[in-house]
């Protein structure tokens, strides 16, 4: 059996929630820190929760957001096949 698992979960305005599991949840992990969402869209909570197992019984930890992140933690643009560009720093 596995010893962690990852569960992501997201809601929207309506009350809907769309869950997905994940084999492998540092991967998943990782990707759910770089969320923002997109200027626009309907607001949205995403949650991921990571779930080991371990000889002393079980551990979660969850983090969740509020989608879109406001448009101070957007990246400054996106450069495609690279992904987010942040602004440099000091201007």
């Amino acid at each position: 059996m596995r010893d962690k698992m990852g569960l992501f979960l997201m809601e929207d305005a309506g009350g809907g929630v769309a869950v997905q599991l994940f084999a492998e949840p540092d991967s998943a992990e990782a990707a759910f820190a770089e969320l923002k969402g997109r200027p626009g869209e309907p607001p949205r909570r995403a949650t991921f929760m990571k779930v080991v197992w371990s000889g002393s019984g079980v551990a979660v930890e969850a983090e969740t957001r509020d989608l879109p992140a406001p448009l101070a933690e957007a990246p400054e643009r996106y450069v495609v096949g690279d992904g987010a560009v942040a602004p440099k720093e000091g201007g």
